[in-house]
C-alpha cells in the first residue's frame, strides 16, 4: 500500500514555466494548461480541466514502466475518461505488481461519448500490474463502451481492477478480463450480465467465481460481461414533411433519431401526421434488412429486442375532400343548395350558379 501512495507523490513534480500544471500524467507527458487541448499533438488525447475530463479519440498510449512513467494514465484526484472513435489502446510494459495502467487518487469513470452511435472500445494491456486502480471512490464503466483488459498478474494482490474504498460498477457496458480478478468493496452490474463462462457468478465480495465453488477462474480464462442496452432507431417515411415519430416522451423526429434502451423493456411509439397526411402503419427492419409490418395501431407498444431495433412510421398524403374549399352560403332564411354531377367521367359540383371541380376550383 505504501508503494502505491508514493507513486502519486512522484507525479507532477516538475514546474512548467508560464503554464498551470494539472495533477495528470498521460503517456509520460505532464498535462498543463498549454498542452491540455492536444496532449500528444496528434488530436487523439485532450483534457478539460473544468470538467476533470480526459478524452481519448482513437488514442494509442504506450509506455515502458520507469521511474518517471508510473503508468499510462495517472491522476492525483478523480478522473472521467471519455472514449470516442473506433479504437483506443493503453499499454504499459515491464510493470511491477504494485502498479496500474490507469491509476487515480479518486473516483475513476470510463464512459462513452453521450452522442455515440456505436459502442466505443478501449483495450488495456497491463503485463504484471493492475489495469484499473482507484485509491478512493468507485471505479465505473458506463454508457456504450467496451473495455477489454488483458495481462493482469494473477498473483498481484491488486487484482485486475482495484477500488480501495469503493465499488466496481458496470452500467450498460461491455467488460472482458483475462484473468478476471476484481478487488473492490462489492461489484454492481446494471443493464449488463455475465455472458461467459456460462457457470460464472458474482459472490458476496464482488468477485466473479465459478458457480458452486469459492474459486476464481484460471489465469488464461476470459470472463465476459455484456451490455443489455441496444440502439433503437426510430423515424418516419416520408421524411421532412412535418410528420413525426417518438418513443415515450423522448424527442420526436421528422427524420430519424436513436436511443439506447434496455433489452426487454416496453415503450410507446407515437406517430403524429402533418397537415395533409395520414398515418398508415408502423414497420420494423430486422438484422437482415427485411421490413415487416409492426402494426397499424397508433400509439403502439414496442419491446426492445436483443437484435435489430429499427422502427418507422409510414405516412401517406390524405385523399382530398371533394367539397373542401366550398362553403355553404347562408343568405337570410335561405341556404344555397349544391349538387354533384358527373360529366365525361369527371366529378363537378354546382353551387349558387357556379360550377366547381372536385378540389374546389371554379370551372369557367
Amino acid at each position: 500500500m505504501r508503494k502505491i501512495v508514493l507513486l502519486f507523490a512522484a507525479i507532477c513534480c516538475c514546474a512548467v514555466m508560464n503554464a498551470e500544471t494539472y495533477g495528470l500524467n498521460v503517456g509520460g507527458v505532464q498535462v498543463t494548461s498549454e498542452n491540455a487541448a492536444d496532449i500528444f499533438g496528434d488530436g487523439t488525447v485532450s483534457y478539460d480541466a473544468t470538467k476533470n475530463q480526459l478524452t481519448l479519440n482513437n488514442a494509442y498510449i504506450s509506455v515502458d514502466y520507469t521511474t518517471n512513467n508510473k503508468g499510462a494514465i495517472v491522476a492525483t484526484g478523480a478522473l472521467d475518461i471519455v472514449l470516442k472513435g473506433t479504437s483506443n489502446r493503453v499499454t504499459v510494459s515491464n510493470m511491477p505488481e504494485y502498479s496500474a495502467a490507469i491509476m487515480t487518487a479518486g473516483t475513476l469513470t470510463i464512459m462513452g461519448d453521450a452522442n455515440a452511435s456505436s459502442v466505443i472500445p478501449l483495450q488495456i494491456f497491463c503485463s504484471n500490474g493492475c489495469a484499473l486502480y482507484a485509491l478512493s471512490g468507485d471505479i465505473m464503466v458506463i454508457n456504450q463502451v467496451s473495455v477489454d483488459i488483458m495481462g493482469a498478474s494473477p498473483s498481484n494482490e491488486l487484482g485486475c481492477v482495484k477500488a480501495m474504498s469503493g465499488q466496481f460498477i458496470i452500467d450498460g457496458a461491455d467488460v472482458s478480463m483475462t484473468p478476471c480478478r476484481i478487488r473492490a468493496n462489492g461489484t454492481t452490474m446494471r443493464f449488463c450480465e455475465i455472458a461467459s463462462p456460462s457457470d460464472a457468478m458474482l459472490d458476496a465480495d464482488g468477485r466473479i467465481i465459478r458457480k458452486g465453488t469459492t474459486t476464481e477462474y484460471g489465469n488464461n480464462m476470459q470472463v465476459v460481461i455484456t451490455s443489455l442496452m441496444r440502439k433503437v432507431i426510430y423515424g418516419v417515411t416520408p421524411r421532412h414533411k412535418g410528420n413525426t415519430a417518438k418513443i415515450d416522451d423522448y424527442i420526436p423526429t421528422e427524420s430519424q433519431l436513436f436511443r439506447w434502451l434496455p433489452i426487454g423493456d416496453t415503450y410507446t411509439l407515437t406517430a403524429s401526421p402533418a397537415e395533409g397526411y395520414e398515418f398508415v402503419a408502423w414497420y420494423q427492419v430486422d438484422s437482415e434488412n427485411q421490413t415487416t409490418l409492426l402494426g397499424k395501431d397508433n400509439p403502439i407498444s414496442y419491446t426492445i429486442l436483443p437484435t435489430s431495433n429499427i422502427v418507422y412510421a409510414q405516412f401517406e398524403e390524405a385523399e382530398p375532400d371533394p367539397e373542401e374549399g366550398i362553403e355553404e352560403v347562408e343568405s337570410g332564411k335561405w341556404k344555397v343548395e349544391s349538387y354533384k354531377f358527373i360529366k365525361d367521367g369527371v366529378l363537378y359540383i354546382e353551387r349558387n350558379g357556379k360550377i366547381y371541380n372536385a378540389v374546389g376550383t371554379e370551372v369557367k
